[in-house]
């Protein structure tokens, strides 16, 4: 019983190891997207920001009727 224990273990390790052609494409692609949508949003907060510091819409919680301004 311990032995196919083992058996099953390493066969399940052997097979976990095992990546296919279009799994190392989609880690890729997903990693790809992650580090460019992660460089957009870099770029973007500083320039949105300011816009909304303009429009006087920061510390305020747009989604309530009555919120009241946000110290901080």
């Amino acid at each position: 019983m311990e032995r196919k224990k083992k058996q099953l273990v390493s066969y399940l390790i052997f097979r976990m190891n095992e990546i296919d052609r279009f799994d190392k494409f989609t880690i890729a692609f997903d990693f790809l997207i992650s580090i460019v949508g992660g460089l957009i949003v870099h770029r973007l907060i500083p320039i949105l920001k300011d816009k909304f510091i303009r429009a006087q819409l920061w510390g305020y919680d747009l989604n309530k009727r009555n919120s009241r301004e946000v110290k901080m």
